[in-house]
This record gives C-alpha cells, structure tokens and sequence, in this order.
C-alpha cells in the first residue's frame, strides 16, 4: 500500500485544508534592509557630500504592503550634517518617499509595496562636515524597515552604515618684525589637525622652503618648538641651508585633535635673487586603519593662513605661505671736506635709501633736516642735489623704489635721493 503526505501533521483526513494529499509548500515572510555610502565627494574644504543608498528586499515568498523604512542619524553624524542635499530619490520599486530630518528619525518611505522577490531602491545625499562632531568616529546612520503580510503580521529589518574617511589639514602662518637693518625676524607657526573620521599615526610634518628663502635666510631665530596640543611624537630641528626640513615625526592624532609648531627665522630679503619668491609651505602626512582593517596614508598641503580648512579667504586651499614685507633704510655721510681757508668749508654729503622689503615702494619721500646749528652755519649752497646712481629727479618729493637696486645722490647742503 503506497500513501501520498498531506500537508500537515495528521496522517489521516486533510488537515483542514485542500485534499488528504497536498504537498508541503514552504512558505515565509521576511524582509531584509542594506544600507551602504555609495559615493563621497571631496568638497576640498574640510566638508563631504556623501551618498547613501538603501535596497530592501522582499527576501520571503508573501507579499508585503504597508512598507515604511524610517532613518535615524547618530547625534554625532547630526551635529556633523550640515545640508541635505539631496532629498530622498527612489529610483526603483514602489514606494512614497519621505523627507529626511537632520535630527532625530523621520520616515525615508512610507506606503510600499513588495511582491516576492521585490525590491524598493532610493539615495539621498547629505553634506557632512566631520570636523563640527563631538566624536567624528561615531558618524553613523540606522535605518529600520517593517512589512505587513498577507497574514496580517509584521515583519522588520535593520541596517547602518558608518561614515568614515580619513582626512588631515594643515596651515602655515607668518608674522614679521622688522630688525632696521635690512633683516627681517619671520615667525613660523605651524598647525595639523585631524579632520577626518579615524586616528592618525606617524604624523609627519616637513617643511620645504623655496630657493630663494633658503638664499635669504641667515639666522635661526629660535628653533621648532610645540605652540600648542600634546606632544607625543618628536620635534624636529631646522637646517636654513637646507630646502626640506622635518618639524614633526611620530604624533598620533585622535579625531578632532590639532597640534601646532613654531620657529623663528632671521631673513635679508636683499641675500635672494628674486625677494618676491621667498615662501614655504608645509606637507601633512599621517597612517589610518579604518574598522575594516583598510589602511593607507592621507596627506595635505598647508594653507597660507590659521584654518586648516578651507582657503583662509584667499586663493586656493594649498597656498604656500609667502614672505611678504615692505621695509626700507636710509644712510648719510660725509664723504669729502674742503678747507676754504678763511674759516669756512665746503661739505660733501651723500646719501642712500635701500628698498630692504619684497615690494614695490611708490611716492617715496626723502627730506633733509638740519639742525639749528647746522643752519645757523652754513653760509651758501655750493652745488645742489645730483642724483648719482637709481633713478630720480632732484628737488620732487614721489620716487619709485624698486626691490633691491641701489643707487646714491651727493649734495653740499641738502640730498633728496633713493637707493634701488
């Protein structure tokens, strides 16, 4: 005797169902989320535009109505979001699309629909800027999807995805004394941070000067010492006859942490072949394992300017940090005294003005001022102002001074000159 099963768990009868002989059919709601960064773009200012898409799946045999996926950001990810935009974009299956709330959770669809099988499909994007999170390693996002099925019952999923990317900053600012001799004390203040989502190791900081800065440069004013942050790396020293100095080795730099270096250099712009040319500029480098176990290097050019972001209002986000100082110097002597023999003398006065800065001097005066006694004294001009070396003319109060040229006016009383 041969029996066919019934569906079911009694033997006998059709366990209240079809026929005494139906087969067995496998049959299960369920419903799945996955959630994934499928796009970052650099904005090149310390900010991100991040796509994030979502595909849920119909992953059981009952269709499913009712589907609503709702997404909640992490209060670091909120505090780091600073637009969204773009809006949630369903781009396949059947669903209404929602808004996306920058705190706390708001509903991405509502009033899905999912045959066996089936899948809805949206994107959104969202401007991050890691940086503004109290915990820029906590940048992530959940989403919670529920189904209703034929049956009348409910069935859910989860997902999240964790924005990371490793980024660093740097900055380099200048400030200048003039010493009135011709030289120039330049303060160098150095500043790296980490701007992005994970822990940076084996921070390196190395400074290249232009040619002409390591021709300008005569002194070491003060060497490379920590302005601010903690050390736990090593400091560097600076060689001025060499273009590529190390600042800083071995730092390690938690997310959102900064640390910033200083040194002073002694320069003669006069000491370089083009005084407009004299700038340096600082690479950033530090080492990342993100939590899939990725590693690699991120690396940065410094910004002329204190913000490692963005492009300290002007030019572009690398700008190497430029020596730039109007400066200029006067002498006068005698030069040449001729007795008259008869109590009087014919006095020679020269006089040079030096342009010692990296720019252009315009409506350059030169006047001279003699004392009351020096007036009470001279009885005549013997010869009046002529221009020896530069270009300019006698008795005009506007001359041009170009960088660096020279040149010398003589007079028997009174000089108006300049030196180029």
């Amino acid at each position: 005797m041969t029996d066919l099963s019934d569906a079911g768990s009694e033997p006998t009868g059709n366990n209240g169902a079809g026929t005494a002989n139906d087969s067995t059919t496998f049959t299960q709601s369920a419903i799945l989320v996955e959630e994934t960064i499928s796009n970052v773009v650099d904005n090149g200012d310390g900010s991100f535009s991040v796509t994030y898409s979502v595909v849920v799946s119909n992953a059981g045999t009952d269709p499913l109505t009712n589907v609503e996926l709702a997404g909640t950001p992490s209060t670091d990810l909120s505090a780091a979001i600073t637009a969204v935009a773009t809006d949630v974009t369903i781009t396949n299956g059947s669903a209404i699309a929602g808004s996306y709330a920058v705190n706390g959770s708001s509903n991405l669809i509502t009033g899905g629909s999912l045959p066996a099988g089936g899948t809805i499909e949206f994107n959104y994007v969202l401007e991050l800027l890691p940086s503004n999170a109290a915990d820029a390693s906590n940048l992530l996002h959940d989403v919670a999807v529920s189904g209703v099925d034929s049956n009348a019952a409910t069935v859910t999923a989860t997902d999240d995805a964790l924005y990371e990317q490793a980024e660093i900053g740097a900055a380099k600012d200048i400030s200048v004394v003039d010493n009135g001799d011709g030289s120039f004390t330049a303060t160098f203040t150095v500043v790296a941070s980490n701007t992005g989502t994970e822990t940076l190791s084996n921070v390196i900081l190395t400074d290249v000067a232009s040619a002409e800065l390591v021709s300008a440069s005569s002194a070491i004013a003060a060497d490379i010492a920590l302005q601010t942050g903690s050390l736990n790396g090593s400091l560097g020293t600076i060689n001025i006859a060499s273009a590529s100095n190390t600042l800083l080795s071995g730092q390690t730099l938690a997310t959102g942490e900064s640390i910033s270096v200083v040194y002073s250099l002694v320069i003669v712009p006069a000491d370089a072949t083009d005084p407009t040319a004299i700038s340096n500029q600082v690479s950033a480098a530090g080492d990342f394992t993100d939590s899939l176990r990725n590693n690699g290097t991120v690396t940065d050019l410094s910004d002329a300017g204190t913000d490692v972001l963005g492009n300290n209002g002007n030019g572009t986000a690398d700008d190497a940090t430029a020596f730039v100082q109007s400066g200029v110097q006067v002498s006068e002597q005698i030069t040449n005294t001729v007795d008259n023999g008869d109590g009087s003398f014919n006095v020679s006065y020269q006089v040079t003005v030096t342009n010692t800065g990296t720019d252009t001097l315009s409506n350059a005066v030169l006047a001279s001022l003699p004392n009351a006694n020096l007036d009470a004294a001279t009885s005549a001009i013997v010869s009046d102002v002529a221009i020896t070396g530069g270009t300019a003319a006698t008795n005009v109060t506007a001359v041009r001074l170009e960088p660096q040229r020279h040149g010398d006016c003589d007079r028997q009383r009174r000089c108006n000159g300049d030196r180029y």
